[in-house]
C-alpha cells in the first residue's frame, strides 16, 4: 500500500509483476490538500468512496472541472484502498 512515496514507487515498478498495487487515501488525501488546495478534500473523498466506475469517473470529471491538474494527480483509474476495501479496475 502506498502514499506515491518515491521509494515505493521505485520499488512497485521493480516487483509490479508480483504485487497488488493500492493506494492508502489518507496519506493521499493528505498529500493531494497539501499540494493543491484543502477545499478538495470533500471530492477527493467522493472519488475514494465510489463503489462503481461510473461513479469514479463521474467524480473525477468534477474534479477535473474543477482543477484538471489535481485529476491528473491522482492513482490510476480507480485503483483505490479504504478502510480496508479494495476496488480494481
Amino acid at each position: 500500500m502506498s502514499d506515491r512515496d518515491k521509494g515505493l514507487v521505485d520499488a512497485e515498478a521493480l516487483l509490479s509483476l508480483w504485487i497488488c498495487r493500492a493506494y492508502c487515501c489518507f496519506h493521499l488525501k493528505e498529500n493531494f490538500t497539501t499540494k493543491f488546495s484543502c477545499t478538495l478534500a470533500n471530492i477527493f473523498w467522493q472519488i475514494a468512496r465510489s463503489p462503481t466506475a461510473y461513479l469514479y469517473n463521474y467524480h473525477v470529471n468534477t474534479l477535473h472541472q474543477l482543477n484538471p491538474t489535481a485529476a491528473a494527480h491522482l492513482p490510476p483509474q480507480y485503483i483505490v484502498a479504504i478502510l480496508g476495501y479494495c476496488i480494481y479496475s
